[in-house]
């Protein structure tokens, strides 16, 4: 994998069955767009985890590595910078 933080199975298919109702799922989401190259719905959904949980350095993580993929690495570094902050030892 790329980095990208990808949670169990069975999340997953809760993913793929479109559920959506936590920062947790949304994460996951994003992580399963990521991995298929889609940078910007991966953003959009990391981004939908950190305003439901501003604390969530998983989402940070992954939405870093999103922006890392595109180019945007002021914005990668702060997204990683973020997630450090939160748990200094991810």
């Amino acid at each position: 994998m790329s980095g990208v933080r990808v949670p169990s199975p069975l999340l997953s298919r809760s993913v793929a069955a479109g559920c959506t109702s936590s920062p947790k799922t949304a994460i996951a989401r994003g992580a399963v767009y990521g991995e298929k190259g889609e940078y910007g719905k991966a953003i959009a959904d990391c981004t939908e985890a950190i305003r439901a949980d501003p604390n969530n350095a998983d989402a940070y993580i992954n939405r870093g590595f999103a922006y890392q993929k595109i180019g945007e690495k002021g914005k990668a570094d702060a997204d990683f910078a973020k997630a450090k902050e939160l748990e200094p030892d991810k």
